[in-house]
């Protein structure tokens, strides 16, 4: 037995040894991963959701920016903090806070931002359709909201431009929020609250930043998260900050391989024909790594898909009366013109953010394409709302439908009047891919 155990002391402290230089090195490399793996000041500015505010009349509380600072801390990429969104501000406000807070600004890579709500429910209109929901009230409202838009986008641009220009070429990442309908008695009001998040998507594709949607994500539990007024429980901005999170890990948290997949198309009817196009970048995702299949097109996303597609890339001279020259879709229009397409006629509009319909994009293809109606009846007399086509747009659709471009729906309608989802966009190409291929037939 003494001699059994006398053995047994070299194996035991041997083993101890490499236990001691095991966990040393174990804290070598935690400390190492540490001091290694990059960290990301955070900037979060906005109204009253950036500021946390409560539905109890607190004025702030713990908003969906607090989580995603304990989101970017439970990742281990957490710099420093900056909570600045102040209830009841507007983009006018944001604006002239910049200059404020220009050093912290130039310090950060992430910077989230819930803007313009406010231009909006500071208006009389408003408050006079809050207090009396007529539909005069409404009519006014919706003017007055019409011309207030130009005035919030050009506002948010200059606040995306004038942050950008605190750090350029950095890896700076700006998220706008597109907003939900806070007043769900009100359902009226969601097509506004749709109109405010088109300026800032319009904003997003100009500028580069992120547009996040929190519309649908609401949806689906707004009674209970807004228990008391406009302003969302802890759940309400805990589902808000998971939309952000969407796009601020793909951003900053990089997968295995380092490549983004769409993440929201698997299993959607169009899947196929999204990937073939996507990968040919005639049409692109989103920052956080989504698609938004049954988004709707802007005009002008609409003809810079079409530009390239056809790879179009020669310009003409325009002076629509409502394209700025530095707007990021000016060259696009440019091309439409010289392709003949889009007719740029001096001091008209072209009205850029504007949802294209499916008989804007009948006449557009069918003008790019020189397509002409051989039957002399209409195909379009098949449909239920057929026969209310106007004159303008009924030839392109026929010769879309009797060249199989164009399809109605399962309703036995057309759907003129409809706007395009991004999806049946590619639904669009693809038919036409396939007619462009019979017409042209490999040897």
């Amino acid at each position: 037995m003494l001699k059994h155990k006398t053995l047994k002391l070299p194996m035991i402290l041997l083993l101890t040894a490499a236990f001691v230089i095991s966990l040393t090195m174990l804290l070598f490399f935690r400390t190492y991963q540490t001091v290694c793996i990059s960290s990301y000041d955070y900037v979060a500015l906005g109204d009253s959701y950036s500021s946390g505010q409560t539905p109890y009349g607190e004025l702030t509380g713990y908003g969906y920016t607090d989580y995603i600072q304990g989101k970017l801390a439970e990742s281990g990429i957490m710099g420093s903090y900056h909570k600045k969104g102040m209830s009841g501000y507007t983009t006018a406000d944001v604006l002239k806070q910049l200059t404020d807070i220009h050093n912290i600004l130039s310090e950060a890579e992430i910077i989230t931002m819930d803007i313009g709500i406010n231009d909006l429910t500071e208006m009389s209109e408003f408050s006079a359709y809050q207090s009396d929901p007529s539909s005069d009230n409404l009519k006014a409202l919706r003017h007055a909201v019409y011309q207030k838009i130009p005035e919030i986008n050009l506002n948010l641009k200059s606040i995306v431009n004038k942050i950008i220009e605190t750090k350029p070429d950095s890896e700076m990442r700006i998220y706008l929020m597109g907003y939900f309908n806070a007043f769900p008695n009100l359902p009226e009001l969601k097509p506004i609250i749709a109109e405010l998040n088109d300026t800032i998507v319009s904003v997003a594709l100009e500028t580069g930043a992120t547009y996040v949607d929190t519309m649908k994500a609401m949806d689906k539990n707004l009674n209970s998260y807004l228990i008391g007024g406009m302003h969302p429980t802890e759940e309400g901005y805990e589902t808000i900050a998971g939309e952000f999170w969407k796009s601020i890990s793909a951003d900053f948290i990089l997968t295995s391989n380092g490549k983004k997949e769409l993440i929201d198309i698997k299993g959607h009817w169009a899947e196929n024909m999204i990937r073939n196009y996507s990968q040919k970048e005639i049409i692109t995702g989103f920052g956080d790594g989504s698609f938004q299949p049954d988004r709707a097109v802007t005009r002008a996303e609409f003809i810079t898909i079409i530009n390239r597609y056809f790879k179009l890339t020669d310009l003409a001279e325009i002076h629509f009366a409502d394209v700025p020259e530095d707007a990021w879709y000016q060259k696009e229009i440019q091309i439409a013109v010289k392709a003949g397409y889009i007719a740029g006629r001096d001091g008209s509009c072209f009205r850029a953010s504007k949802k294209v319909t499916r008989q804007e994009a009948a006449v557009i293809i069918a003008k790019k394409m020189d397509f002409k109606v051989s039957k002399t009846e209409h195909l379009t007399a098949d449909f239920l709302d057929g026969d209310r086509i106007p004159s303008w747009s009924l030839g392109p659709m026929d010769a879309l439908l009797e060249r199989d471009i164009m399809r109605g729906y399962p309703d036995k309608r057309i759907r003129y009047e409809g706007y395009l989802t991004r999806a049946e966009v590619m639904a669009l190409l693809d038919n036409l891919t396939i007619y462009i291929d019979k017409q042209n037939p490999t040897v």
